[in-house]
């Protein structure tokens, strides 16, 4: 939405009677609010190291069964977690014309050299030639808030047991003895 301002991100205590910023949002909610005006509080639900960490353990354990034969090459774990945010539609796509052919080829050789993982398409049409570039959204947990991590992290677990046939709870014991070994 254009335009509209953000509101910031602060972080609450409840006491019991009120709910006090953090010491360090203090002053960002002095900043940011009028005293008397009133605000709606959204719950915040932290994502656990564990539950991240695991995660990516899981993908790890999953690229190390993946199949040879796949459709393209992911010469990394990391790789292979992007592909599957990008193919269950955890991704920012960007769209491009391009006057020809071998313009929107140069586009996509200097796209992918500023990105390390991005999946796209050259598409001719009656109108033109455009580029479709897909890059997966980051997961980081400033970024991704922890209810988009797990439905991302649901679909990217379900999409690796479609290619391999094991079962994500099967892989996730694989990775916790990996981890522990």
């Amino acid at each position: 939405m254009p335009g509209r301002k953000r509101t910031p991100q602060v972080i609450y205590e409840w006491t019991g009677e009120v709910m006090r910023p953090l010491a360090y949002h203090k002053e960002l909610a002095a900043r940011e609010f009028e005293p008397g005006k009133r605000y709606k509080l959204i719950e915040f639900n932290e994502r656990s190291e564990v539950t991240h960490d695991h995660f990516f353990a899981t993908v790890t354990a999953y690229w190390h069964h993946w199949p040879e034969n796949y459709e393209r090459e992911l010469p990394s774990a990391d790789h292979l977690r992007k592909h599957a945010l990008i193919r269950t539609g955890h991704y920012i796509q960007t769209v491009m014309a391009h006057s020809s052919v071998q313009g929107a080829t140069f586009y996509v050789s200097q796209f992918k050299q500023y990105v390390d993982y991005a999946e796209g398409s050259i598409v001719a049409g009656a109108n033109g030639v455009a580029t479709v570039m897909r890059i997966a959204k980051t997961q980081k947990k400033n970024v991704m808030e922890a209810e988009e991590f797990q439905k991302s992290k649901q679909d990217v677990l379900e999409f690796c047991a479609s290619v391999t046939g094991i079962p994500p709870e099967d892989m996730k014991r694989e990775a916790k003895k990996e981890r522990a070994a």
